[in-house]
């Protein structure tokens, strides 16, 4: 796959960071800074064998757990 290459305009130029103060003060507002109502969290497990296939998943014991919606 090619790329395009950089325009000779910004070539040894720095950019200009508007959001660069913010970031370094810890002042800037991050998506995962959000909190929204009702807003749930996903949680992705793997599985420890690379080739493994998954025949049956038991939810019983996850969805007994506080705070856990679905499984």
């Amino acid at each position: 796959m090619a790329t395009a290459a950089p325009s000779p305009a910004i070539i040894g130029k720095s950019p200009n960071r508007i959001d660069g103060r913010k970031k370094v003060t810890g002042a800037a507002d991050y998506a995962a800074d959000r909190v929204l109502d009702q807003m749930l969290h996903g949680y992705g497990v793997m599985s420890a064998v690379a080739s493994a296939s998954s025949v049956k998943v038991d939810p019983t014991a996850a969805l007994a757990a506080p705070g856990v919606v679905a499984v």
